[in-house]
C-alpha cells in the first residue's frame, strides 16, 4: 500500500476469483496479505510468536496496544467480558461486528468516508487497485450514482435494487424453472437500481464449466442478497459512505 495524490493505493492481486492486497502493521511494519472483503467488518490477520512472513507479532511492535474493555471498540462487538487489566474479550464470528470496526472507519477521518477499486476478469495480467481517500474522484459523462441504504446489520453497503432485465424482458420475480439455452446464445442482464441500471454482460453472469457446459453465477438465496465481484468486473465502484452514496463507471 503507498500513498498517492491523497489516496491510500493498495494493488490488488487476483487469484482464483479472489481479490489480495498487502497492507503493513505494527512499528516497524510487518506485510501482511489479507482479502478484499466487504463480508466482515473486522479486520483478521495471522498472528504468531516467531517471526513468520506475512503474520504479525504483537509483543514486537512499538505500537501495539490492549484493547480495554470500556473502549468504543470494545463495545461495538456482540459478545464481550472484562478479561485481565481491564482488558476486552470477545468471541467474534464472520460476518459479525460493527462498521466502527472497519477499515474504512478507522480512517475516517483520513480518506473522508471514501474509497473507490475496480476489478478486472480472472486471470487477467493487468492491475487491479483499491483506493482509500479523495483524491481522484470518478467523473465521467457515464458516471451514475445510487443512494447507499441504511439498514441491519450496518456493516454491510445496500443498494435498492428495483429489478432485474433478461434478455430484454423486465422482472421482479425471484421464482424462475432451470431450462437449457445453447453457450453461444447468452442472454445480457440489466440490474436496474435506485437510480442507475447496470449492465452485465454474459461473462459478468455466466462461467464455462466444461467444454460443453456453461453455468450461470447467479444463485438464489432468500437471505442474503448479493451484488458479487464477478458482476463488478471491469466497473469502477466508489463508495462515498458520509454522503451514502455509491458511483458506477
Amino acid at each position: 500500500m503507498y500513498i498517492d495524490d491523497k489516496q491510500y493505493v493498495s494493488l490488488l492481486i487476483e487469484d482464483r476469483g479472489e481479490y489480495f492486497l498487502e497492507i503493513y502493521i505494527g512499528s516497524p511494519p510487518v506485510s501482511v496479505i489479507v482479502i478484499a472483503d466487504t463480508g466482515s467488518s473486522l479486520i483478521w490477520v495471522k498472528c504468531s510468536g516467531d517471526y513468520k512472513a506475512h503474520h504479525f507479532n504483537p509483543p514486537s511492535s512499538s505500537s501495539y496496544e490492549t484493547v480495554t474493555y470500556n473502549s468504543k471498540f470494545c463495545k461495538a462487538l456482540r459478545k464481550i467480558n472484562i478479561g485481565d487489566s481491564n482488558s476486552c474479550e470477545y468471541d467474534y464470528s464472520y460476518r459479525d461486528g460493527s462498521r466502527v470496526l472497519s477499515l474504512v472507519s478507522q480512517l475516517k477521518s483520513q480518506i473522508e468516508s471514501k474509497f473507490s477499486y475496480c476489478l478486472l476478469p480472472i486471470g487477467s495480467m493487468k492491475t487491479n487497485k483499491l483506493r482509500f481517500g479523495v483524491g481522484e474522484t470518478i467523473s465521467n459523462v457515464k458516471v451514475v450514482s445510487t443512494p447507499l441504504v441504511l439498514k441491519d446489520p450496518p456493516t454491510r453497503y445496500y443498494f435498492s435494487l428495483e429489478s432485474i432485465s433478461i434478455g430484454g424482458k423486465r422482472t421482479i420475480s425471484s421464482q424462475s424453472q432451470a431450462k437449457f439455452i445453447r453457450a453461444d446464445d447468452l442472454p445480457t442482464m440489466v440490474f436496474h437500481f435506485d437510480g442507475p441500471d447496470i449492465h452485465l454482460q454474459s461473462a459478468h453472469t455466466f462461467m464455462r464449466y466444461h467444454t460443453h457446459v456453461v453455468c450461470m453465477i447467479i444463485v438464489p438465496n432468500d437471505n442474503l442478497l448479493i451484488f458479487g465481484s464477478m458482476a463488478q468486473v471491469n466497473c469502477r465502484v466508489e463508495f462515498y459512505v458520509e454522503n451514502r452514496k455509491g458511483f458506477f463507471r
